[in-house]
């Protein structure tokens, strides 16, 4: 039997959606859209249910996404969408779907979740906001076979058609503008793990500046030629923190464990080189450089071994648990969940 989907969040602070697929249980990275829904309008916090038929649509509309590559409409399919919806969450979702803007290659996915969805009563097909690729300006020759016009066409106040000597002015679009930068003009190289030539990459595909990287999702950006899912993960996360959207895993990590900020730079870069986007990247090196769970000095032994098989890595782990999902993990009761908790957050904070 499936387990419900849970609001959770990761070392770094992100919102994340546990969820249970044919394989298992998984984890979905949200995007500002999905969190803004869940936790803003509709107030769930982390550790709280989410209802099913919110999920395959988050995923359709490329605001809720799995870090690694998956077959995604696949994935769409597999999710449960039954349950029923309270008026006040209905309200929010049909609210969501008629205003969230949807890349042209999640269309049909949108469209297909949305008729399996408790909510396709309420929501047309054509009400979803598809992001059309723009017109193309008048004056971009697009090297078909009808010669450049030497005269501009204008139009007189009675409707008529006339002509001018005047050659029309040039146009370009923001692509071409971007061709005619160079990687040196932007600021794409202060992203960590991208470097000059992934931002030359992005640069002719009409990316021109961090900020406009900061507010792309990954699934705008994993079309770029030579960009992955996971390069266009590490090129947003990398994106948001330098321009201080959200603290640096950095930071974070240096409180956590009290290695300096320097080390864990220095590492993510490296991973960010690689691939490996930050929110990837921490619960690792925190487990490599931070303590341990044998730091816990309330723990014997056995209880280590059972916490660690549970999936508790690291001090921070037991800290960021309920005692509901402490006391599940076994020889562990109720007095030694809240002192085995208790003790994992002073190491935190020391």
């Amino acid at each position: 039997m499936n387990e419900r989907t849970v609001l959770a969040e990761d070392g770094t602070g992100r919102k994340k959606l546990k969820v249970s697929l044919p394989g298992g249980r998984y984890q979905l990275s949200l995007d500002d859209g999905a969190v803004s829904l869940l936790c803003d309008t509709l107030g769930y916090e982390t550790n709280d249910f989410i209802p099913e038929p919110f999920v395959p649509l988050l995923v359709a509309t490329g605001d809720a996404w799995f870090p690694r590559q998956r077959d995604t409409e696949q994935v769409v399919e597999d999710l449960p969408a039954d349950g029923s919806l309270t008026n006040r969450q209905r309200e929010a979702l049909i609210g969501y779907l008629k205003t969230v803007r949807i890349s042209p290659k999640n269309a049909s996915l949108a469209k297909a979740a949305l008729d399996r969805s408790p909510v396709s009563d309420a929501v047309d097909p054509e009400d979803l906001q598809i992001n059309e690729l723009p017109s193309i300006p008048d004056g971009i020759d697009l090297g078909g076979e009808s010669p450049p016009k030497t005269q501009s066409q204008t139009r007189s106040d009675d409707g008529a058609a006339s002509t001018s000597s005047e050659p029309p002015q040039a146009t370009t679009s923001p692509r071409d503008e971007a061709h005619e930068r160079s990687v040196e003009e932007t600021d794409l190289p202060r992203i960590p793990g991208i470097g000059s030539h992934r931002a030359e990459k992005l640069l002719k595909a009409g990316y021109t500046s961090v900020a406009q990287i900061a507010d792309s999702r990954p699934s705008d950006i994993d079309h770029v030629n030579g960009i992955s899912e996971q390069l266009a993960t590490v090129a947003v996360e990398g994106a948001r923190e330098v321009l201080g959207y959200e603290q640096s895993t950095a930071t974070r990590l240096a409180s956590e464990t009290g290695i300096e900020e320097e080390t864990f730079d220095a590492a993510l870069s490296t991973l960010a080189a690689s691939g490996v986007p930050p929110s990837e990247a921490s619960p690792v090196l925190r487990v490599l450089y931070g303590p341990s769970l044998v730091d816990i000095g309330a723990l014997t032994g056995q209880q280590a071994y059972y916490l660690w098989d549970d999936g508790y890595r690291t001090p921070f782990d037991v800290a960021s648990a309920t005692l509901e999902e402490l006391c599940e993990v076994p020889y562990i009761g109720e007095k030694t969940a809240v002192a085995i908790r208790d003790e994992a957050r002073a190491i935190g904070s020391s």
